[in-house]
């Protein structure tokens, strides 16, 4: 049996990619998903039936991860589904290359609003969920390779990933049992 079966898993950014192969490859587990997305309603309900073939339960969770109410809810609508959130995935992010000296400041907070806030936004509101319920879960905030500065045309992404790092490092550390 699984180590995930009945396991309740949130994975932000859920509508493609990665976050899409993270959802499919949780329901084969056995897990129960929550499929956060914000703009393609119709790439989310793929990856939805996608995952019920598996007799799971999942839930659609409109939601911008970089709104604080916002991720507070998507946290809410997860825990009031499935009762719990044992698992969260923080996956949401954005990389429109932008170079350096033509970057503007909406184009830097757009960037550092959803990766690097909204993971922090989502992962104290299930923080604050798990410790609410006595539950021993685990956050996954996913950093890249560009932390290492090798994105050309992605500073922005670049100090978000890295951020991410620094975050999770710190939070591990305060949370932890």
């Amino acid at each position: 049996m699984s180590q995930y079966k009945g396991k309740s898993v949130l994975v932000t950014g859920a509508q493609q990619g990665i976050g899409r192969s993270m959802v499919i490859n949780f329901a084969k587990e056995g897990a129960n998903v929550a499929v956060n997305w914000h703009n393609d309603e119709q790439k989310a309900l793929s990856v939805a039936k996608e995952a019920e073939a598996f007799g799971v339960k999942v839930e659609l969770v409109k939601g911008d991860v970089s709104v604080v109410e916002e991720a507070r809810n998507i946290v809410a609508q997860v825990e009031k589904k499935f009762g719990k959130i044992d698992v969260l995935i923080n996956n949401a992010g954005m990389f429109p290359r932008v170079p350096l000296l033509d970057m503007e400041e909406s184009d830097w907070d757009f960037v550092l609003n959803i990766n690097l806030k909204g993971t922090f936004f989502c992962m104290q509101a299930a923080a604050k969920s798990m410790q609410r319920k006595n539950i021993s879960g685990v956050i996954i905030n996913l950093a890249s390779q560009a932390i290492s500065g090798n994105s050309p045309s992605g500073t922005h992404y670049c100090a978000s990933k890295a951020g991410i790092v620094g975050l999770t490092r710190a939070a591990a550390l305060e949370l932890a049992p």
